[in-house]
Parts: C-alpha cells; structure tokens; sequence
C-alpha cells in the first residue's frame, strides 16, 4: 500500500483555473498511475474538487473519493458482549 500526501488543493476550489490544468485533476492523475481504489480525505473543499476530477476523468468505476471519517465509519465493527456472571 502507498500513502500520497498532499496539500494546498481545497483552497484551490474558489479559484477558476483559466492558465495550466486544474491542480485536482493532476492529482487525480497521480492516484491513478498509483492504482489507488480510494482517495481520502478530511477537507470538505477537497472532497469536492476530487470528486469533479473522478467524473472529469471519468473513472467514478473505479476511483472514489471519502470522506475520512466514512472510512472510520465503514470499519467500525460491532461485536456484542455478554456479561456473564
């Protein structure tokens, strides 16, 4: 497994990008060449911006952007207990 980080891309979402590529669709490109099934995320700003930039590349089949506490949420497993006595 590879970790990526980077930063500086949600405070991008203001801003439309007139000269060069848009910054989430570079990164988005890097995820791919990774072979990452899931990019995650805590910036609200970022999930956005990488979600337009799966649909831009329009790889939604194989490619999803999480928030990190969903990722917390879907590993989360209940295992009840008993108290015995």
């Amino acid at each position: 497994m590879s970790l990526m980080y980077w930063t500086s891309t949600g405070g991008r979402m203001w801003l439309e990008e007139k000269i060069g590529r848009r910054i989430s669709e570079m990164r988005i490109e890097q995820v791919i060449e990774a072979k990452a099934q899931i990019v995650a995320t805590a910036c609200p700003f970022c999930l956005q911006m990488f979600d337009d930039a799966i649909k831009a590349k329009a790889v939604e089949e194989s490619l999803k952007v999480m928030d990190i506490a969903e990722l917390v949420a879907e590993s989360a497993v209940y295992r009840p207990y008993s108290i015995q006595e």
